[in-house]
């Protein structure tokens, strides 16, 4: 039996696994799925993520959280995961972290900024992303495996605007989200990732899929029909 090689970057399974399973699974084949967010508003997120990682480099874990032990904020980099086998499919995790917080006994602790407005659900929305990274960490394709103290968000969030002698400002608040790693439960989502890939038309369809609709209707006999 051929093994199936694919690559699954940490913010993927927030969005894809947390909606439809069936068009997830139909993208890690090769299936090209319709872009769900505009190019203008891709370009503000990268823009305001630039700004939080710029911001942060150097500075002390205290910026974060006063609950965080003593540290040294850095920006990120890209991590890769040795692959992980299950069912025919060889699941590599491939990303970038916005940051990584080198503590004084060299463990470290990984910050994802978000921008919005956190609140009970933030941790366990984020988990799957944050988990990815803790993976890719602790089993590296290459190089030395990272000791993991701690993971978590930091939502930034916009409160009010301040003219400043260059321009408005926004002002903003954080909070920091601390987010848990489970690893049994990463494990079981590895394989669900690995059996739905290897099997996508059994992978389970949401309700309200306008794609999975479309996919089905173009599958029938005689196809799109006058009126579709």
């Amino acid at each position: 039996m051929t093994e199936r090689s694919i690559r699954v970057p940490p913010w993927s399974l927030n969005r894809d696994l947390g909606g439809c399973h069936r068009c997830f699974a139909e993208a890690l084949n090769g299936e090209a799925l319709p872009r769900r967010f505009s190019a203008g508003l891709g370009k503000v997120c990268a823009q305001l993520d630039r700004h939080q990682r710029d911001f942060f480099q150097g500075k002390s874990t205290s910026c974060l959280s006063a609950d965080l032990p003593a540290g040294v904020i850095r920006n990120g980099s890209g991590v890769m995961s040795r692959p992980f086998k299950h069912e025919g499919v060889a699941l590599t995790i491939r990303g970038r972290t916005d940051a990584i917080v080198k503590l004084s006994d060299n463990r470290v602790l990984i910050v994802d900024f978000k921008s919005g407005f956190p609140n009970e659900h933030t941790a366990a929305r984020f988990r799957p992303q944050m988990s990815a990274y803790h993976w890719a960490l602790t089993n590296p394709v290459s190089g030395s495996t990272r000791d993991v103290a701690g993971m978590g968000i930091l939502a930034v969030t916009p409160e009010s605007m301040s003219p400043t002698d260059r321009g408005l400002a926004h002002l903003v608040s954080t909070t920091w989200v601390p987010v848990g790693y489970d690893h049994e439960w990463f494990i079981s989502l590895l394989e669900t990732i690995c059996e739905i890939t290897a099997d996508p038309i059994g992978a389970k369809s949401d309700i309200d899929c306008e794609w999975c609709d479309l996919r089905e209707r173009l599958a029938r006999p005689g196809r799109l029909t006058k009126g579709i």
